[in-house]
């Protein structure tokens, strides 16, 4: 999903948002989606890269921040944009 395509679901059901609300959650679902797909490519534990040692996928707090400042933004309507995004895979299921 690009941003563009993100942005437009967004501006569909919020044709009155404010353009720096609808961009921050833009940047912060397209985040979200980015996490989201390491997470499950590469699971929780990862090899630190340069021991090799066990450590958490440092995407799981990416995610976590991304999920965080999405749920502050609840003024606007988003609920097309995570069907739209779960239809389609953008989580790389």
């Amino acid at each position: 999903m690009t941003n563009e395509t993100i942005r437009d679901l967004i501006r569909k059901d919020n044709p009155q948002g404010s353009a720096a609300t609808i961009e921050m959650y833009v940047h912060q679902f397209a985040t979200y989606i980015e996490a989201e797909e390491n997470i499950q490519q590469n699971g929780v534990i990862v090899s630190h890269p340069r021991t090799g040692q066990p450590i958490e996928n440092p995407y799981l707090k990416i995610r976590t921040t991304a999920q965080q400042s999405m749920q502050k933004t609840r003024m606007l309507k988003v609920n097309k944009l995570w069907e739209t995004a779960i239809a389609t895979k953008a989580f790389g299921k």
